[in-house]
């Protein structure tokens, strides 16, 4: 031990009196000393632990004892001050915890080991960064870093002691399982916990490069105290990355480390098939087999990065997609980070539509053996566990889940809204204790508690304030600690030290676990999380959850050792047996408590023997939840810890340097909310999986409606700023924020102005709608309510510019009429918006405060730069977007109609003008302001005012402007030129050369034929199409033609596992057709119900789904059934029937919980449900959960919606003037009807083994036995997904064959059918799922494959063996 303890106290502390030109001494002392003073410096070893914070603690003390160690320095003998050992003096008898350590004074005395070159004595260096780097080593180079081909080697240059060892193991025993001890302390010692810390103490030191140097209060440029909370949390998680990085490359160098970072993978029991090789890249599969579509998903993908080529594959549900994409983007990243030049990381984003599916994509990342450092990102309404805000389910207590039943829309939004008040709080309130003398405020340590942290009963929200406003010091602190000043507890605690470290070690992988060594499954985590593990972090930081165990072949122990020190009391971890699977693992610590086994809690109430058997039999993987703290005391997993962390905010830090990232589509394809995520996309990887809506999805984004009363909050907001205005004679410069302070109410003046343009001519719009002038009257429209019984928020559209299907005769017309009505033309657009960037730049940076009043001023800017910006955006590009005016009932439509009032109960209350200035109690009168800047004042000598409108009144009608975008390649063009590669993956996208042209991906000259499919060779890609107008020429040609886009097959056998039938006729013979014609015909949804309930009753197994057009069809359906015969008989015929509801998220989750757990139940159930809805897609609904897909109609969209008609216009257009290679608009529609059925069919076949029916209900879909393409597939079939169009056959009404795939005996005949067909079925999937599991059983044991049989080289990018070239595909 004595050893052991000099082997601690050879570390240098920097001191901060050291000279300047040598201001910091070496990181370690020589093994045979160096002449020189020695200094003693006393240190507590314990206080380290908790956080990196001690390091610089540590240096603090030595400069605060150094005139106590003055007195040493002279009493020591000097002869022992030269002798090759260094003394350690004992520690004071007072304390057993202190250390005396001792160290040199010397400038330099490892001129023998690699040294920093500003540490050097022997060569000083010269402060040139042109000519050296300062960061390179003295000993291994001395090149000018402009010439050194070699820094990112040497950079990290070695400069441990040559005769360092490592530490000797003590343990002999490794062949128990469980070491039973009641009574005896942890065989690790303190000793061992204290060298782990010098041992990271040393290597902060050895590799201070990476680190920030100077004032510990100091991040970046700014003093800590003025960053904001997640500024400090991300530099704390950058310095332990940076540490991590620095002992792993220490590792590495030294022969200790492991081959991290491997291209096929990290975990190679899950790495089945190990010579998956795409042009060089080895890929880790986690199937024993390579299905066809997945191999060609890989060439595309590959083949796409390495170029950087944009990359479009559509391929069938169940077919692997996920899996696919995952393995062959990673393991391209690994490629890429050995072979650039730099060797930097690719990121890549992952994208899906909604949060459920995203972490559906965290589930297939867990099945690859990669564990990249991630991320997942989400809203606030899945992430927040503030008490207040997102209480959890009181109908389940104890299970750690939130009450979903409260978020609607609106509740949302309030959350939001509180988040943001309450997070402005903390921040202020973090400032002004920085900065009082009355409080000391430690970020390491911050109170985990505070008035205003939860609301009471009865309490109201209170005001916030302004977080800058610390000016009042008394006020101030009244009101920060006042406990209606609402704050976050647990954003408060993001800037603990101590909880970064906990965030790194749980959800960043270690590079000394995730190596070509490690021992694991689907089940090893490292790192990869989904939200319900951060919600689960964030809760209880204490808890190291899923921690999965698994053992080597033969191996018979787990390698833990338990203790109990009472009887049921709580299991600790008396020891990890080294080289064993916890070992390896290295989560779990001596000293940790056992909190759950294999999902039993098992934190007290049982015996260290039960315990002990229950492991010893225990298949892999032992799963275990442990618990690291203080105090392990009445552990409860499900309720907060005192340091409990917002996952919101950690998610967003821990993206900051993922290498993949999980986030719902709308994070990158909404421009404002990829600026407000702070989503860096360029040069990264961007998969957009379910691509089929990345159409709807961007021009919904482009897009925008505003009411006449939001846009006079506007016009009020404005007119406060313009009322400031004073004459000024300055030159003006918008980069200094003092100019801009003093000059915006001059830019708010000019905004208004512009704005009221538009004000004029709504309010002039309503005025001739009230008084029945124009298109589309009050009357008109109240007898259009009054006979259809009309929804209040109906809306009656009274102008539109837009395109017309034709255009002029020679281009194509947008809306460029609405601006030249307006007299608004180029150069009040330009000057418009460069004064709304300024403004809006000003505004955001005085976003401070958190009250309900500024954060609704919030919201209120965030809209009029949305205004502006669309406008502005539309004159650019008018043809693309049509603008148009509508009129609505402000509130409800009986208050409109004049039959209401406005406290009428469950109806919407209408909203009245905003008023200003507003009015007080002295002076009730509306009253307006007079404009007195000189361009409104000369002009009409004193009579402008720009709120006249802003009168308080509550009209009965609304206009609204309404800004559509027709094509989604405006917003995607910053995509296609900052991405290195975009791939577009769905099971639903053809045609995919329409697809492509929308987006703009294809090549200018490309076309295509009446069938969808290219006409002519793709050209170059520097060619330009001087017809397309705006950015939109600078971005197209980057597509991938060479392999060109996938369309690939199915990976079942169709004619086995697949009954896919077109049926045109009810079973009384008359013709079946779900049009809107036919929906008030009598008797149509009573036959259509008898027909669903015939097919229902001939399905004999499982669950079924049933989707219609629309949520009003449905609702009919549901009605007119549950009063007839029909509901008796679904009921009868599975059991249950559920109906996907049209509101909340809570709801939806809540029937298809139902649905799910009847077919677990019984085996057996009906889902009534909606194309485009929210089970059409995302959902898996595999083996019995959907053994058929019944789809009814053709869900073509509303051809009255004004947004739809409008993009058929526009097609139409850019089809005759522009790009011809554009789907007609009637192609387009029918294209929209086809993709939204190409969905729910994908709900059926979701593997290789899985089987079913589906069922075509409408006669559009029937073979008329005429109209056959050269594939021989008929009209009716062409427009359906490619790996089905030949297997639709057509129920005939008796045997007379009219196509060529018919089934003939009509309705009588198909319970015959599909018995006969199910029984095949079942036993070829059967024995397909058999040979799956044999193969991969096979696999898994003759998986073991030399790490090192095949090298790659990062230089040239290949692969070299003794024994075998390189598989190529």
């Amino acid at each position: 031990m004595e050893d052991q303890s000099n082997k601690r106290m050879k570390i240098n502390e920097h001191a901060k009196d050291a000279p300047s030109d040598n201001s910091r001494n070496d990181a370690s002392v020589p093994e045979n000393g160096a002449p020189g003073v020695k200094k003693v410096y006393p240190r507590k070893v314990s206080s380290m632990f908790a956080s990196n914070r001690a390091i610089h603690q540590l240096t603090e003390n030595i400069v605060r004892n150094s005139e106590q160690t003055k007195e040493a320095h002279s009493n020591t003998d000097t002869n022992t001050a030269n002798s090759s050992s260094h003394e350690v003096t004992p520690a004071r008898k007072d304390s057993d915890d202190e250390l005396q350590i001792t160290s040199s004074n010397v400038t330099n005395p490892m001129t023998d080991w690699a040294h920093a070159r500003f540490m050097c004595g022997k060569f000083p260096h010269k402060a040139d960064p042109l000519k050296y780097c300062p960061n390179c080593f003295c000993k291994p180079c001395d090149i000018p870093a402009s010439e050194c081909k070699n820094w990112s080697v040497h950079c990290h240059a070695e400069d441990t002691p040559k005769n360092s060892q490592q530490k000797e193991t003590t343990e002999d025993d490794d062949d128990d399982v469980i070491h039973i001890d009641s009574d005896s302390p942890s065989e690790r010692s303190q000793d061992d916990y204290d060298q782990e810390i010098l041992d990271d103490y040393e290597m902060m030191h050895r590799y201070d490069h990476h680190f920030d140097q100077g004032d510990k209060d100091q991040i970046g440029n700014k003093n800590r105290r003025d960053c904001r909370i997640t500024e400090v949390l991300a530099h704390n998680l950058k310095q332990l990355s940076n540490l991590s990085i620095a002992k792993h490359s220490t590792a590495s160098r030294s022969g200790n480390g492991m081959n991290v970072q491997k291209m096929e993978g990290d975990i190679p029991q899950l790495n089945l098939h190990n010579a998956f090789f795409v042009e060089g890249v080895k890929i880790g599969w986690p199937y024993p087999a390579i299905m066809p579509p997945q191999r060609q998903m890989a060439i595309h993908l590959i083949k796409a990065f390495k170029n950087r080529r944009h990359v479009v594959i559509e391929s069938p549900t169940g077919t692997g997609k996920s899996a696919a994409i995952l393995c062959s983007a990673l393991a391209w990243q690994r490629y890429d980070k050995k072979t650039n030049e730099f060797g930097e990381t690719t990121k890549i984003i992952y994208c899906s539509r909604t949060h459920s599916q995203v972490g559906q994509m965290v589930q297939s990342l867990k099945k690859t053996p990669y564990r990249p450092q991630m991320a997942i990102l989400g809203s606030r309404d899945r992430l927040c566990i503030h008490k207040d805000l997102r209480p959890r389910n009181n109908v389940h207590q104890g299970n750690g889940q939130f009450d979903n039943r409260r978020n609607t829309s609106r509740n949302n939004r309030n959350l939001n809204q509180q988040c943001q008040i309450r997070v402005g709080n903390t921040e202020g309130f973090r400032k002004y204790a920085h900065k009082s003398l009355n409080m000391v405020y430690d970020d390491d340590t911050p109170p985990t508690a505070h008035p205003g942290d939860e609301t009471t009963n009865g309490q109201q929200q209170n005001e916030g304030g302004d977080e800058d406003n610390t000016q009042n010091e008394e006020g101030t602190s009244t009101r920060m600690n006042n406990s209606k000043t609402k704050m976050c507890p647990h954003y408060r605690q993001l800037t603990s030290m101590n909880l970064a470290e906990k965030v790194h070690a749980t959800m960043v992988p270690d590079n000394k676990r995730v190596n070509c060594c490690s021992v694991g499954g689907d089940k090893t985590k490292l790192g990869a999380h989904d939200i319900e593990d951060l919600v689960q972090f964030g809760m209880q930081p204490n808890i190291k959850r899923g921690v999965a165990l698994y053992r080597e072949p033969n191996a018979a122990s787990f390698g833990l050792k338990l203790k109990q020190p009472g009887h049921k009391s709580t299991l600790f971890v008396h020891d990890v047996t080294p080289e064993s699977a916890a070992d390896k693992e290295g989560t779990i610590k001596a000293d940790d408590a056992l909190v759950t086994m294999n999902k039993l809690n098992i934190a007290g109430g049982y015996e260290l023997k039960d315990i002990s058997n229950r492991i010893r039999q225990s298949q892999d993987p032992l799963v275990l939840d442990v618990y690291r703290g203080d105090s392990s005391e009445d552990i409860d997993i499900d309720e907060y810890a005192s340091e409990a962390a917002c996952p919101y905010y950690l998610s967003r830090a821990l993206a900051k340097n993922a290498e993949l990232v999980f986030c719902p589509y709308n994070y990158i394809l909404d421009p404002n909310i990829r600026e407000a995520m702070d989503i860096d996309i360029n040069n990264s990887i961007i998969v957009l999986d379910e691509a089929h809506n990345v159409e709807d999805t961007l021009r919904s984004e482009g897009s925008g409606q505003y009411g006449l009363i939001e846009i006079l909050e506007m016009n009020a907001f404005l007119s406060n700023w313009a009322a400031k205005w004073e004459p000024s004679t300055e030159r003006f410069d918008p980069t200094r924020e003092q100019d801009m302070e003093k000059k915006a109410p001059e830019v708010a003046h000019e905004i208004l102005v512009f704005l009221d343009k538009i004000i004029d001519e709504m309010h002039l719009i309503r005025e001739n709608f009230e008084n029945d002038r124009g298109k589309k009257g009050v009357t008109a429209v109240t007898a259009e309510y009054e006979k259809f019984n009309c929804s209040d928020d109906k809306e009656f559209e009274v102008q539109y510019f837009g395109p017309t299907g034709s255009g002029d005769g020679k281009k194509p017309i947008g809306c460029e009429g609405f601006f030249s009505n307006l007299d608004i033309d180029k150069n009040e657009i330009d000057r418009v918006r460069s004064k709304m960037t300024d403004f809006y730049e000003h505004m955001s940076s005085k976003r401070g405060g958190a009250d309900e009043t500024s954060q609704k001023r919030n919201i209120t800017m965030d809209r009029l730069n949305h205004l502006v910006m669309t406008l502005c955006a539309a004159f650019d590009l008018s043809e693309h977007y049509y603008i148009s005016n509508a009129i609505s009932a402000n509130g409800n439509l009986d208050y409109a109609t004049g039959g209401g009032n406005l406290n009428a109960r469950f109806k919407r209350k209408p909203k009245p003008n905003p008023q200003n200035p507003s009015t007080t109690l002295t002076d009730p009168r509306p009253r307006t302001r007079i404009c007195m800047h000189p361009s409104c004042n000369k002009s009409s000598k004193g009579t402008i005012t720009h709120d006249l409108y802003c009168n308080g009144e509550t009209p009965r009608w609304e206009c609204h402007l309404i800004i559509n975008l027709l094509t989604p390649a405006v917003l995607m063009a910053p995509l296609l030129q900052h991405c290195r590669s975009i791939v577009l993956a769905s099971g639903s996208l053809a045609p995919i050369p329409s697809l492509c042209s929308e987006l703009h991906l294809l090549p200018p000259a490309q076309s295509t034929n009446k069938e969808g499919n290219s006409s002519k060779p793709i050209p170059q890609d520097d060619k330009k199409d001087e017809k397309v107008s705006g950015p939109l020429s600078s971005t197209s040609g980057r597509l991938q033609v060479t392999p060109k886009p996938l369309e690939a097959n199915h990976v079942v056998t169709l004619q086995k596992q697949l009954l896919a039938l077109s049926i045109g006729h009810f079973p009384d013979g008359s013709t079946l057709s779900a049009t809107y014609s036919n929906y008030s015909k009598p008797g149509f949804y009573d036959k259509l119900g008898s027909a669903i309930s015939t097919l229902i009753e001939s399905i004999p197994k499982g669950g079924v789904l049933v989707f219609f057009p629309s949520f009003t069809f449905l609702r009919k359906c549901v009605s007119t059934w549950q009063n007839s015969s029909t509901w008796n008989r679904l009921v009868q015929s599975k059991g249950e029937v559920v109906v996907e509801p049209s509101s909340s998220q809570a709801e939806f989750e809540e029937a298809r919980d139902t649905f799910n757990g009847t077919i677990e139940r019984t085996g057996k159930c009906i889902l009534l449900a909606v194309f485009r809805g929210k089970m059409s897609e995302g959902v898996s609904f595999n083996d019995d959960y959907a053994r058929g897909v019944i789809c009814v109609g053709l869900p073509y969209p509303s051809s009255f919606d004004r947004a739809i008609s409008a993009k058929k216009d526009y097609n139409n257009e850019q089809r005759r003037y522009r790009k011809k290679d554009l789907l007609s608009g009637g192609e387009w529609y029918s294209q929209q009807a086809y993709r939204a059925i190409a969905q729910a069919i994908g709900r059926c076949i979701r593997h290789a083994g899985d089987y079913g029916t589906i069922i075509l209900l409408d006669n559009r879909h029937c073979d008329d036995g005429h109209s056959y393409n050269q594939q021989g597939i008929c009209r009716a079939h062409m427009n359906l997904p490619k790996w089905m169009r030949t297997s639709v056959r057509t129920l005939r009404k008796d045997h007379r064959q009219i196509g060529r795939k018919d089934l003939l005996g009509g309705w009588r005949n198909l319970r015959n059918e599909m018995n006969h067909f199910f029984h095949g079925a079942a036993i070829h999937s059967a024995s397909v799922l058999q040979k799956q599991k044999e193969d991969f059983e096979r696999k898994k044991q003759a998986n073991t494959s030399n790490p090192n049989e095949m090298q790659f080289d990062h230089k040239n990018g290949s692969w070299s063996s003794s024994q075998m070239s390189q598989p190529r595909v």
